[in-house]
């Protein structure tokens, strides 16, 4: 049995998704700075224009709410209990562990291998 195309939708859905990690309200998720960046990362307000604070990298923050915001990218309003600052971070400022991920080495040929 064959069913109709939609020859009506504009835009077809994407396949790509973000490779970046999805945190659900509620989680508790820590800083991300950048590698260059050792002073920590600037939280915004919702436009991402008028900074609230600072904090740094390894930072415990509780997700509060997020927003989709297209090829910009993912938003979330997190709070930090111990500074007392609530502000909007980007994805990729946000990891799901403390320490900062290694990187993974390459897989060496296994000799005498089947």
């Amino acid at each position: 049995m064959a069913f109709p195309v939609n020859r009506f939708r504009a835009n077809p859905p994407s396949s790509a998704r973000s490779a970046g990690a999805v945190f659900a309200i509620g989680r508790h998720v820590f800083v991300a700075a950048a590698m260059a960046s050792t002073s920590g990362v600037m939280l915004t307000d919702d436009s991402g224009a008028n900074a609230s604070g600072k904090l740094r990298d390894g930072t415990e923050v509780e997700i509060v709410a997020w927003r989709p915001r297209g090829t910009l990218g993912t938003r979330y309003l997190v709070r930090s209990p111990l500074h007392g600052l609530e502000g909007w971070l980007g994805a990729g400022q946000l990891r799901g562990t403390r320490g900062k991920a290694k990187p993974m080495a390459a897989a060496r040929p296994v000799k005498g291998g089947r």
